[in-house]
């Protein structure tokens, strides 16, 4: 009998792919918080992959394309989970990068809660959970982000305009969607789309001017 490969082995495997200088201990400390991670999220309805290798397979893995060349010279601090849900995105950012300053914002009470219960448990010095109305966005968040994460938030359209408010001159937004890539705002201009490893799934990197 085939067994799955572990979460450890999957991360392993993209980093390979996108030929990323992650250390195996590196790698080992995000597949340890993703072991805890997505079992947590899909109990409190967070996200819909049951088993922790799907949840690594389709949320954590195309995540770590941000780090791809090309890609991570455009990650500005702090960087803005939008909408952030179960984190996942965020949270494998900030486990790989203590250096940028990461943000978990979404609108929900509850959400916000299990994202704080996250970082106490994940023990994470560089990132902070806040209930935020990203429509309406307050004045220490508007025009303020280096770049701002999207992940299944949607329609894409409204998504980038209202995180194009967010970001600073300079600053960008990466966009995981399906094919063909969304065109950008008026403020917006789309720089590379990049393949995630993920079947119809794709990460766009669109950047404001200065």
């Amino acid at each position: 009998m085939k067994h799955p490969p572990s979460i450890t082995q999957l991360l392993s495997a993209q980093a390979e792919r996108l030929d990323l200088p992650l250390s195996p201990d590196r790698i080992s400390a995000l597949a340890e918080a993703m072991e805890w991670l997505g079992p947590a999220a899909f109990r409190f309805g967070l996200t819909n992959y049951a088993t922790t290798p799907e949840f690594a397979a389709n949320l954590v893995a195309p995540a770590l394309v941000l780090l791809a060349d090309g890609v991570f010279g455009l990650v500005k601090s702090p960087a803005l989970d939008f909408g952030a849900g179960s984190g996942a995105v965020g949270l494998a950012l900030a486990v790989l990068c203590p250096e940028i300053e990461v943000i978990l914002a979404d609108r929900r009470t509850r959400v916000v809660q299990f994202l704080d219960l996250s970082l106490r448990r994940l023990r994470l010095t560089n990132c902070s959970a806040r209930q935020a109305d990203l429509a309406n966005p307050t004045a220490d968040l508007a025009q303020a982000v280096g770049t701002v994460l999207i992940r299944a938030f949607g329609p894409t359209p409204t998504a980038l305009t209202y995180a194009s408010r967010l970001i600073r001159p300079g600053g960008s937004i990466a966009l995981w969607h399906q094919p063909p890539a969304p065109p950008p705002p008026a403020d917006l201009r789309l720089l590379d789309t990049h393949s995630t490893g993920v079947p119809s799934l794709a990460l766009t990197i669109y950047q404001r001017g200065l």
